[in-house]
């Protein structure tokens, strides 16, 4: 049995743009069947186990100032050891780190990204996870939601410019630590509802591209 990790934030929790209420704050998930981690449980099939490990608001490093408990940082190393023996990690964090209140350029989210690495690195060797192999996704573009130029809660015109920016960044620290690499905005966009999450035929189309790529790593 090989055990996969998915630890992210909403688009890992599968977050449904076309049910959230602007007005109210109310929100809903897709079904399993429905987002990405369930589809990849299904393109995997028999001898794999897929751990979702999803969250709203998760960040890399940076503490919610308003909702506790949104550092990975702070909570990886409970997950990893949790859901051990682990064969592969799917690492998918960052869009949240450009919300303009933590003021983080896209190179510090970078540093973010490579801050779990390395707590990644350190918990290895006292884990049954000893060959544990990651993969790190950068995160899909963020998107205007008209044509005002008006942003999801939380982020602006200076977020998407740094969404930009995070795959040639993500790519050469996943390079740095030999670890798998996928950009996930050369496969998905996000939905034009609100510019950040993804709809249904993205998170099937994602579990495609991940599925291919977890084959290719667990060879």
């Amino acid at each position: 049995m090989k055990t996969i990790m998915c630890y992210g934030d909403s688009n890992t929790w599968g977050f449904n743009p076309e049910a959230y209420d602007f007005e109210t704050g109310e929100f809903d998930r897709y079904p399993y069947d429905v987002r990405w981690t369930g589809r990849l449980s299904a393109i995997l099939g028999d001898g794999h186990r897929i751990v979702e490990e999803g969250y709203n608001g998760r960040t890399t490093v940076f503490e919610d100032p308003i909702r506790p408990g949104r550092c990975a940082l702070s909570h990886f190393p409970v997950s990893f050891y949790s859901h051990e023996p682990l064969d592969l990690i799917v690492l998918m964090l960052g869009a949240n780190d450009l919300k303009d209140v933590y003021a983080a350029q896209a190179s510090v989210v970078g540093m973010g990204l490579e801050r779990l690495i390395r707590e990644l690195r350190y918990v290895i060797p006292s884990s049954l996870s000893r060959d544990v192999k990651l993969l790190v996704v950068s995160p899909p573009e963020l998107l205007p939601l008209n044509e005002k130029g008006e942003y999801y809660s939380g982020f602006s015109a200076a977020s998407q410019e740094k969404s930009r920016r995070l795959p040639a960044i993500y790519e050469k620290i996943a390079e740095r630590y030999q670890c798998g690499f996928l950009n996930a905005a050369s496969f998905v966009s996000a939905s034009p509802i609100d510019g950040l999450h993804l709809n249904a035929a993205s998170h099937a189309r994602f579990a495609e591209v991940i599925a291919a790529k977890t084959k290719e790593m667990m060879v």
